[in-house]
């Protein structure tokens, strides 16, 4: 069967329509981002499954790709109420809350990437902050700082993380005076409750680290997660 021009012409219109559809923004916010007294608007589009996007403010546009997943809201944050500026973030809730951040500043002329957060992340304006990370079975307090001159997101590392989770020795095992010593300061007790207290994460193996333990009767020792997790309960695992 033929179709005229005409409805050809017409089929075209509705295809087109429909692709620029999908171009069409997902998420917008307000705000003085570049600190000239005036509002601008951020606006969210071009998402794609594979995590990229575009960001726009005015005719200035910046693309961009997430790692966890599609770009679900775009949002004003104040990472330094000392400064005039306001910083723009993209975020993905990801497959399974695996919430990410990509944080933005713009400047008038430009958008420029300050820096990509995994986590939850907790803002209070006074140039820090700390993300909420979660390990397998506990959450990992997470520093970063505004740096000004680099124009970029820092991590502030630490030698060792809080963990603070309780769980209970189902076979004995024993913990270490350092993380490289076969010093044993004890033989954990069946049956006991003891403490996961810090995590050196420096080998960089999730699945690997090592835990500084508190025993039942309080003593302080390390223990590789890979030869204990068979050993003990209670630990509250989740993807």
């Amino acid at each position: 069967m033929k179709r005229s021009p005409a409805a050809v012409l017409f089929i075209c219109f509705l295809l087109c329509g429909a692709a620029a559809s999908a171009q069409e923004a997902v998420s917008s916010c307000k705000g003085d981002f570049d600190g000239d007294g005036k509002q601008e608007e951020a606006v969210l589009s071009r998402i794609a499954e594979d995590g990229s996007f575009t960001l726009s403010v005015g005719n200035v546009s910046a693309k961009g790709k997430l790692e966890n997943g599609e770009a679900d809201l775009v949002k004003k944050v104040d990472i330094d109420s000392s400064d005039k500026t306001r910083e723009i973030a993209v975020h993905t809730s990801g497959p399974s809350d695996d919430n990410e951040w990509l944080f933005y500043r713009f400047d008038g002329k430009s958008l420029a990437e300050l820096g990509r957060i995994f986590g939850s992340c907790d803002i209070s304006g006074n140039g820090i902050i700390i993300a909420d990370q979660w390990m397998g079975f506990w959450i990992k307090k997470e520093k970063f700082i505004l740096d000004d001159t680099a124009k970029k997101l820092k991590a502030v590392p630490q030698q060792f993380y809080f963990v603070g989770v309780e769980a209970k020795v189902k076979k004995s095992f024993p913990i270490f005076r350092t993380r490289t010593s076969k010093e044993v300061v004890a033989n954990l007790m069946e049956g006991s409750t003891v403490l996961f207290v810090a995590s050196d994460l420096s080998s960089g193996d999730y699945g690997d680290e090592w835990y500084l333990i508190r025993s039942k009767t309080g003593l302080l020792g390390w223990a590789n997660i890979a030869r204990i997790q068979e050993k003990v309960e209670g630990l509250p695992w989740a993807d």
